[in-house]
């Protein structure tokens, strides 16, 4: 809804479960995905859905009058240590909030098969 009010015609919002990533072959210039990833069940799956997805980057031309293109993937999730116990010495605030997600998401993502 913001995006058409804004008029923007070059951004989209994919949702991936109701048309898999796997599906838009060489098509964006950046994919994000925030606090997402921990709460796959096939986190790598995933990961190579947006690889797939992502233009194809380029190089520049021997004339110096075109700039390489490369896409980019930006991936924001709870940054935690290898142990709760860790997580919870160094960074409190986000190994709470990933307790609440793990509380949350979980069953959900224990839900899907395999």
């Amino acid at each position: 809804q913001h995006i058409a009010q804004a008029k923007l015609t070059n951004v989209f919002l994919h949702d991936a479960t109701v048309e898999p990533l796997g599906q838009a072959v060489d098509t964006y210039d950046l994919v994000t995905i925030y606090d997402v990833l921990h709460d796959c069940t096939n986190p790598l799956d995933l990961i190579q859905q947006v690889k797939a997805s992502l233009k194809k980057p380029t190089k520049p031309n021997d004339d110096d009058t075109d700039d390489a293109y490369v896409p980019f993937f930006l991936l924001a999730d709870i940054p935690a240590a290898p142990s709760l116990v860790q997580s919870l010495q160094q960074q409190p605030p986000p190994a709470t909030y990933f307790a609440i997600s793990t509380c949350l998401c979980l069953s959900c993502s224990m839900s899907e098969a395999g």
